[in-house]
């Protein structure tokens, strides 16, 4: 009996595993489904068979049939917030369940080390407050998807990572930036949130995107291995191995982190940043809202350059500009909350805050306050000043007492001094220096590295601005 046991098993039981419906990671217990939305559900069962998908919010029976290679895929109406609940999959072999399953808000977060960072820190680089987030992490109905780092040249269909119901084990090692947003969302919204990170330190943009989106720029090359080493910079693999698998995920929404490996080259980012974005909303079928943040103010001397010097003060401006290509999109500034000595800012509550606020205000229909810091509107040469105008600022504008920092001014000369600045009336900035009589031009924390102190009433700080074009 022992042989045909044997051959039971070799030849006949793996052909029934392969016949059970197959769910990839993402859809599984403890996930957030995006409330009140048509969501797609996918796997793989046996050619040609008819699966049926009952979720018990409302008994309602859906069918779909399986392609030639076993491919399945329903949409399904969720319901308002709520739960847990149950989805049964069943097909002429069996079936599975899902347990423990919410309607709520779920938000994708993508980028790089400053969105992947969690709470554990990096090394001699804490996330401040971090023991007092993690203590404050139990929400039953906050849930957390991680996907796991990945790479590959061929777009694959699933990922490893797994819905974990937020507590301080799981908020430990999960992105504190998407963390912090979504105890926020729950608290706020006092609905289940979902948050799935998909994000890998030191990443470039070009990773992000797929091969025949990237072919279309000057000066992509897709290479035919991958060095492990290099993963997070190679144009395309992550795209493939972790971001298609889950895409068609229905989400709210979209946070991102992510540029401090393009500084090099700002003026290409400004082409394939937009298109990125234009890629993952082709992908979900959907133009969700995109909201992404300003790099924080850091030395960069591991650049070989100076907080003085401008080649990020440069790439900060592009990113604002991609403003204008990004339809239903905001950008966090970070003009206050940079570190000297280090790329990676301690602080992910007041960054993790300004993304709520967005939300908050853009899709959440949340009014009465500003989402946004003041806003460079125009200048006007006034005598041996220069006044400038803020949007975003309507109630007024504020150094909180002291000096502002940051302003520079220059003449014909284009040779920029330091300079005095005082607000006059509710919301105008003039600028002054003694060292340029005739003044043409004004920065404004254009530089590396700095720390702003210019805010609105409502507490934002201002972004950094130029009001000139030159090249120097």
């Amino acid at each position: 009996m022992k042989p045909i046991f044997l051959t039971f098993v070799c030849t006949v039981l793996p052909t029934l595993l392969a016949a059970e419906i197959r769910l990839p990671a993402i859809i599984s217990d403890h996930m957030v489904l995006q409330q009140q939305a048509d969501v797609r559900l996918w796997g793989e069962a046996a050619p040609d068979s008819k699966v049926q998908i009952i979720p018990s919010w409302d008994k309602t029976r859906h069918t779909v049939t399986a392609d030639a290679e076993g491919r399945w895929e329903a949409t399904i109406r969720t319901p308002e917030a709520g739960g847990p609940y149950e989805i049964v999959l069943s097909d002429k072999d069996g079936s599975r369940t899902l347990h423990d399953v919410m309607s709520g808000e779920v938000w994708l977060c993508g980028g790089q080390s400053n969105m992947d960072i969690s709470f554990r820190g990096l090394a001699n680089q804490p996330v401040a407050n971090a023991v007092d987030e993690i203590l404050d992490s139990d929400y039953p109905q906050l849930r957390l998807f991680r996907v796991k780092r990945d790479y590959n040249l061929v777009p694959l269909r699933d990922c490893r990572g797994e819905w974990n119901v937020s507590g301080p084990q799981s908020a430990e090692t999960f992105s504190a930036v998407g963390f912090l947003f979504g105890r926020m969302l729950h608290q706020r919204m006092k609905v289940p949130v979902g948050m799935i990170t998909c994000a890998w330190g030191g990443s470039k943009v070009e990773a992000w995107m797929s091969r025949e989106n990237l072919l279309r720029f000057a000066g992509v090359r897709i290479p035919d291995r991958v060095d492990p080493n290099r993963a997070n910079v190679t144009p395309s693999v992550l795209y493939n191995a972790m971001l298609l698998p889950i895409s068609g995920y229905t989400i709210k929404g979209c946070l991102f982190y992510q540029g401090e490996a393009n500084i090099t080259n700002p003026e290409a980012y400004r082409e394939r940043f937009p298109a990125m974005v234009a890629e993952w909303r082709q992908l979900w079928n959907a133009d969700f809202p995109f909201f992404y943040v300003q790099l924080a103010p850091y030395g960069y001397t591991n650049m070989g350059w100076s907080p003085n010097d401008r080649q990020v003060a440069r790439f900060r401006e592009v990113q604002q500009a991609c403003l204008a290509d990004i339809p239903y999109s905001g950008l966090a500034a970070t003009s206050d909350i940079g570190a000297l000595h280090t790329i990676h800012p301690a602080d992910k509550q007041t960054l993790a805050k300004r993304l709520f606020y967005l939300a908050c205000a853009d899709c959440y229909g949340f009014r009465g306050f500003e989402s946004r810091g003041p806003t460079y509107r125009a200048m006007k040469i006034q005598g041996d000043s220069i006044a400038l105008s803020f949007d975003h600022a309507p109630y007024g504008i504020s150094s909180g007492g002291e000096p502002i920092r940051g302003f520079e001014i220059a003449g014909e000369d284009r040779v920029f001094h330091p300079a005095e600045a005082h607000i006059k009336g509710r919301s105008t900035v003039w600028v002054h220096s003694e060292a340029v009589p005739e003044p043409v031009a004004v920065r404004y924390c254009f530089t590396n590295y700095f720390h702003a102190n210019l805010y609105n009433n409502y507490g934002l700080v201002a972004y950094p601005f130029r009001t000139d074009d030159w090249n120097e």
